[in-house]
């Protein structure tokens, strides 16, 4: 009878706790907790990446446990929102807004994509922003080039930019296609080359209060 009772002990019940990180490593989580350490995964609701030092929330069931969420941590820890697998930030109906007073940088070994489009009379502005990518880059509707890139593709609608100074070098071949060209300059307009050729199928035109050749 004894031995009967034995084996039909119910299972321990699942267990919440509160408990400290003590150490964080490939994935696994040990936390301290009521003076016993407890080997954690991360739940998959739990989206910060908890660290060493960190108050948590553990639940326990058999054998396993996980970190829920994270209740505090030091002042100054690096907070790192972690996604495992293909991920999508997403609005089913309004705006999805990422902001911050220092910078927003957005970062990838192989491609950083935007497709979109602005409203109309929209604008994409920023007074610092960087966006890094190895193998490539595309632009949609709006977004910041990034400084270094093997390839940068854009397909932009309607592109209006405003700078007070602008600068630009091309190593190797400048090309420009486009149903009309209009430069404009308030003061003086410099076109110097080794070589210079102006052709034109029908007319060429040079008109001015002073023209000066050779």
């Amino acid at each position: 009878m004894d031995n009967l009772a034995r084996l039909h002990r119910p299972a321990a019940a699942p267990e919440h706790s509160s408990g400290q990180v003590v150490e964080a490593r490939d994935g696994r989580f040990s936390v301290r907790v009521r003076g016993e350490f407890v080997s954690c995964a991360r739940a998959a609701s739990c989206l910060l990446e908890p660290a060493a030092g960190d108050r948590v929330v553990t639940y326990r069931e058999g054998a396993e446990a996980w970190v829920l969420a994270v209740l505090d941590r030091a002042p100054g820890t690096v907070t790192d929102v972690v996604l495992d697998g293909d991920a999508t930030v997403r609005s089913r109906e309004v705006t999805v807004t990422v902001s911050a007073p220092k910078g927003v940088r957005l970062e990838s070994p192989e491609e950083v994509r935007g497709d979109g489009a602005l409203p109309r009379g929209g604008r994409a502005r920023g007074d610092h922003g960087a966006a890094r990518a190895g193998r490539g880059a595309h632009g949609g509707g709006a977004g910041a080039a990034p400084p270094h890139a093997g390839r940068l593709d854009q397909v932009i609608g309607h592109f209006t930019q405003t700078v007070r100074s602008a600068m630009r070098t091309v190593e190797d071949v400048d090309v420009v296609r486009a149903n009309r060209i209009d430069y404009r300059a308030e003061q003086t307009m410099s076109l110097h080359g080794a070589a210079a050729v102006v052709t034109a199928r029908e007319v060429v035109k040079v008109d001015g209060s002073q023209i000066q050749l050779g």
